[in-house]
């Protein structure tokens, strides 16, 4: 059994639940019933152009929540705890751009609402990659 402080494990359930979170915002945005002139900083020109971002959105969405599933072990998966060390920093990073995209964004409530999101889990990323466990 893989033993974290309680400040990973609330990173790990934290970042499963912002994940799934926005899956959910993703398919609301794709299916319409989210406009989206809200998202990706109010760039997008048209419907074709939502569907292509959407999907890669989800995508990595989804990928990004079977990374902090695995660091967490709550899939009986063995993956190489290397592996998902870098995934973690990475996801870092690109967190952290985010957080710069939406400080940019044309959309003040896509700023004010997702740059907070972004940081936090640009930090938590943060953490989860530096938790020490046993693969």
């Amino acid at each position: 059994m893989n033993k974290y402080t309680n400040f990973q494990k609330i990173a790990g359930v934290s970042l499963a639940i912002l994940f799934s979170l926005s899956l959910v915002f993703h398919l609301l945005v794709l299916t319409g019933i989210i406009d989206f002139r809200l998202v990706w900083g109010g760039r997008l020109n048209n419907h074709a152009e939502m569907v292509q971002f959407e999907a890669v959105s989800l995508i990595v969405n989804l990928l990004f929540l079977v990374i902090v599933f695995l660091k967490m072990h709550w899939l009986r998966f063995r993956f190489p705890k290397i592996v998902l060390t870098v995934l973690l920093w990475l996801m870092a990073v690109v967190f952290f751009l985010n957080t710069l995209g939406n400080l940019a964004s044309l959309n003040q409530l896509e700023t004010l609402i997702f740059t907070p999101v972004t940081f936090v889990s640009t930090v938590f990323c943060v953490v989860l990659a530096l938790a020490k466990t046993k693969n």
